[in-house]
C-alpha cells in the first residue's frame, strides 16, 4: 500500500530516529572499534550553565578523585555490539555490571582508548598496564598537591583575617579558591571593583549584604567574631559573568593569593 505521511507524521519518524540507540551507535561505530581486552574511557558530554558552553568530560572514580575510570571492552556480539565491566582499581578485577554500548545516549556519551594504556601498547609493554599502580601513583600525587597548597592557601577565621588578606590585593588582581586543599574545582576570580563596606552601615539597613553576612557568621562562625569595624566587597569577574561578593562569604574556601593552587593531573 502507497504511505504518505503528513508533516506531523514526518516530525515523528524524525523524533524517533534522533532517539534511537541503536541507530546512534550504527552511526558512531566506526569512531568506536575496540580488540577485546582494550582498556576504555568514558566521557560525558556537558553544557556549562552560565557559559551554555559544551564539552566532553573524562568520567572519573567518583566526584572526590580526578583518576579516570577504567572501562575494558570484554566481548562483541556477531552485530558488532560491544560490552564493558568496570576496571576495579583496587585490584585490577572487573565490576559485576555488565554495560552494553548501545545501552548508552551516544549522543552525549562516547568511549575512546586509555591514553595511558595505548601507550604501552606502542611501547610493547601491554603485560606491563598495571591499573594499582596508576591508582597508587595518583594517590601519591594528590597527597603532594595538598601538601604544596597547604602551604600557599589560606582560610580565614574572622572579619579582620579577611580583610587583612584581600587589603594585599587590588583591581586587577586575580586570586584563586577552590573547596579544599586537594585542588580540586578551582575557580579564578579577577577583581574589578573593591569597595569598603563600615559593619555600622550594613547593620542599620535590611539589605541583602547584612543578611548574608549575619547568616554566615550564625551558620559556621567563620566569619565571626565580628572583630573589625569594616569589611569589603568585591566584583570580580572569571569563568562566570561578573558577580559581586561580600569577602567573608568565601568563608567556605580556600583562597589563593598571587599564586594558581596546584592541583592533580587528570
Amino acid at each position: 500500500m502507497k504511505v504518505d505521511l503528513t508533516p506531523d507524521e514526518l516530525k515523528q519518524v524524525q523524533a524517533a530516529l534522533e532517539s534511537n540507540p541503536v541507530r546512534r551507535w550504527i552511526e558512531q561505530k566506526d569512531m568506536m572499534k575496540f580488540e577485546i581486552g582494550d582498556v576504555v574511557l568514558k566521557y560525558h558530554l556537558r553544557t556549562d550553565y552560565m557559559t551554555k558552553k559544551t564539552s566532553w568530560v573524562v568520567e572519573n572514580i567518583n566526584s572526590d578523585n580526578k583518576l579516570a575510570q577504567r572501562y575494558v571492552y570484554i566481548y562483541e556480539d556477531e552485530h558488532g555490539i560491544g560490552y564493558f565491566k568496570q576496571l576495579r582499581v583496587a585490584n585490577g578485577t572487573f565490576g559485576k555490571e555488565l554495560f552494553c554500548v548501545t545501552d548508552f545516549d551516544l549522543s552525549c556519551t562516547k568511549f575512546e582508548v586509555d591514553p595511558e594504556y595505548a601507550e604501552h601498547i606502542l611501547l610493547g609493554e601491554i603485560d606491563n598496564f598495571d591499573i594499582k599502580k596508576i591508582h597508587k601513583a595518583s594517590l601519591a600525587g594528590r597527597k603532594i598537591v595538598s601538601k604544596m597548597n597547604r602551604k600557599i592557601g589560606i582560610k580565614p577565621k574572622t572579619v579582620q583575617e579577611f580583610n587583612d588578606a584581600f587589603e594585599k590585593l587590588k583591581v586587577g588582581d586575580t586570586f584563586w579558591t577552590t573547596s579544599d586543599y586537594t585542588g580540586r574545582f578551582v575557580q579564578d576570580h579577577t577583581i574589578t571593583e573593591m569597595k569598603k563596606v563600615l559593619i555600622s552601615d550594613l547593620e542599620r539597613g535590611s539589605s541583602w549584604d547584612w543578611k548574608r553576612f549575619k547568616d554566615i557568621a550564625k551558620s559556621n562562625g567563620i566569619a565571626a567574631p565580628v572583630n573589625a569595624t569594616y569589611t569589603y566587597k568585591i566584583s570580580y569577574s572569571g569563568k562566570y559573568p561578573n558577580r559581586d561578593k561580600l569577602i567573608v562569604e568565601f568563608n567556605r574556601d580556600v583562597i589563593y593569593l598571587g599564586q594558581e593552587p596546584a592541583q592533580e593531573k587528570k
